[in-house]
């Protein structure tokens, strides 16, 4: 069915490429746009409103969960940006100037469907809400910015296609914890670790590309907060950081206090920090980076199963009248923990240690059993600690 566009910039660059700006409405994606699928995806019944595919092209059909997705965010957040769509008009779009004096403003004639080259996703999430009784005219009918190519060969489309998905990157979700970082607790206390010039970490962390010389990402260190600050303490000790802004100064504090008992009751297993290039150095020889290290504290495994094991201590260690763990008791325990031999062998990399398999095979890991695994031996030694044993 033929859609008429107003109010749509033409723009024809340097290299002659002519592309139109301009804006469409979730109403009119089925009618103006269609997806140059590899093969049409075989439609069930039960299946949501899906975009018009067309064989013989060079996408894989859309994920309906992405796209449902993307329709519950904007009905949450219903002025979102939406960033702009490419489509190629493959020269059935025409454009009418609106007066003699400004031929770059004017009006399409869109007598076919567009080709999606980027925006599948979004486009598919935004019919949704055209198809839902319960979603408002007004969303309905809101704005999306396109930009659409007037005549392009068919494999220059194709090529553009891959260049999109085969080079952009997509933003890490350690960079999407430390934007939200004001209203989410986790996020404030891994800024701290990285940040704080008191913290054993400053330097240490990065927010999206791990360096020669950083040791985790700020992802990997909010969840070591979520880790620290588990349920099992929360609830019994009724000091939640989460819920509570009166007491993330303190919460905040207490974590920068347990990462430095570690390293100073632990110096054998922290020295690997030494083979650590400085801030903005690239690793050498004498400065090996994490790929050096002779334990496993200061891997990623290793910082999450001390991160639990700093749950463990603060139940074990809380003052009630003071509302905070004795640190005094904490690093008298991490003394004892540093020289046990089980400690020393559980901390030790398998591959420097082949004794380290025969107590866990579990202990190969760098993934969550991994993390369990060191927790696990962590505990039982600590356990065996404070009975005196």
């Amino acid at each position: 069915m033929p859609c008429e566009l107003k109010n749509v910039l033409k723009v024809v660059d340097p290299t002659g490429l002519t592309y139109y700006l301009g804006t469409i409405t979730p109403e009119e994606i089925k009618a103006l746009t269609f997806v140059p699928v590899v093969t049409e995806t075989s439609q069930q019944d039960n299946e949501v409103e899906r975009l018009k595919e067309v064989p013989g092209g060079y996408q894989r059909s859309g994920d309906t969960k992405r796209m449902i997705k993307i329709k519950e965010f904007i009905v949450k957040r219903p002025s979102c940006l939406i960033p702009p769509v490419l489509l190629s008009a493959r020269g059935k779009w025409k454009f009418t100037p609106s007066s003699s004096t400004n031929k770059n403003i004017g009006t399409i004639q869109a007598d076919e469907q567009a080709a999606i080259i980027d925006g599948q996703h979004r486009l598919g999430g935004l019919l949704q809400l055209a198809v839902d009784d319960n979603i408002s005219d007004d969303l309905k009918k809101r704005p999306i910015p396109f930009m659409a190519i007037d005549s392009m060969d068919l494999d220059i489309e194709k090529q553009e296609f891959v260049d999109i998905n085969g080079n952009q990157k997509g933003v890490k979700k350690s960079l999407l914890v430390y934007l939200e970082r004001e209203d989410n607790f986790s996020a404030m206390a891994a800024l701290a670790l990285m940040e704080d010039e008191e913290s054993v970490f400053k330097g240490r962390i990065d927010t999206q590309k791990k360096h020669d010389w950083t040791v985790f990402l700020f992802g990997a260190a909010k969840e070591c907060i979520d880790l620290t600050y588990s349920r099992s303490f929360i609830i019994p000790k009724g000091f939640d950081p989460f819920s509570s802004k009166d007491v993330r100064p303190a919460a905040i504090e207490f974590v920068l206090n347990y990462w430095r008992a570690v390293r100073d009751a632990m110096p054998e297993f922290w020295a690997d920090m030494d083979k650590m290039p400085n801030f903005g150095v690239k690793k050498s020889k004498d400065k090996p980076g994490t790929t050096g290290f002779d334990y496993r504290l200061l891997e990623e495994t290793g910082i999450r199963a001390f991160s639990k094991l700093a749950s463990e201590l603060f139940v074990t260690t809380w003052i009630d009248g003071m509302k905070s763990p004795s640190f005094e008791l904490i690093t008298n325990y991490l003394d004892q923990l540093a020289a046990r031999e089980q400690v020393k062998l559980v901390l030790s990399k398998p591959s420097k240690n082949e004794e380290v398999l025969k107590i866990d095979s579990d202990l190969r890991s760098t993934g969550k059993a991994g993390v369990d695994a060191i927790f696990i031996h962590l505990k039982s030694e600590l356990q065996r600690v404070i009975q005196g044993g």
